[in-house]
C-alpha cells in the first residue's frame, strides 16, 4: 500500500506519540509502510510543525521536529508533480495533498479531514481514510 500522509496526521503524529497517527509515522520511518510526498508536501509539513503552538504541544523542540520531517522526507517517495488538477476540493488549500496522491499513484491518502477531501479523491480513484482505518486495513493483512 503506497500512501499520503496530510498534514493533519503528521501534527497528530508529533502531539500523541501513542495514536494511530504516530504508529502510521513509526512505520513509514521504519520501512513497514511505504509513504510519498512532494516537496510542496514536505514544506507543508516541516511550516505547520514548526509553528510555536503546535510544535509546543508536541513537546518537540523546533530542531527536533526538523530531524523527525527530514527522516520522513528521507525515507518518502519523491513525488514529482507532472499532474496539475487544482481546483479539486470544497477547500483549495487542500488541493496540493490531492494533487501529491495523485501523482504518487497512491493507493490511500490518510487524512483526519476525508469531510473534504472525499469527493475528490474518488473521482480520481484514491481512497481517503483516517490514520486509525490504514492501520486496521494494515493489520488485518499482517
Amino acid at each position: 500500500m503506497r500512501v499520503v500522509l496530510d498534514t493533519n496526521v503528521i501534527i497528530a503524529g508529533l502531539r500523541s506519540r501513542t495514536g494511530a497517527s504516530a504508529e502510521l509515522l513509526r512505520r513509514v520511518l521504519g520501512g513497514e509502510l511505504e509513504a510519498a510526498a512532494t516537496t510542496a508536501l514536505l514544506l507543508e509539513y516541516e511550516a505547520v510543525a514548526t509553528r510555536p503552538g503546535l510544535r509546543q504541544a508536541s513537546g518537540f523542540s523546533a530542531s527536533e521536529v526538523l530531524e523527525v520531517i527530514d527522516a520522513l522526507g528521507a525515507v518518502m517517495v519523491p513525488v514529482p508533480v507532472r499532474w496539475r488538477l487544482r481546483p479539486q476540493s470544497s477547500d483549495p488549500d487542500d488541493d496540493f495533498v490531492i494533487e501529491a496522491a495523485f501523482n504518487a499513484r497512491a493507493d490511500v491518502l490518510v487524512t483526519a479531514n476525508r469531510r473534504d477531501l472525499e469527493a475528490a479523491c474518488a473521482v480520481l480513484g484514491i481512497r481517503t481514510l483516517s490514520a486509525h482505518m490504514v492501520l486496521k486495513e494494515l493489520r488485518s493483512a499482517e
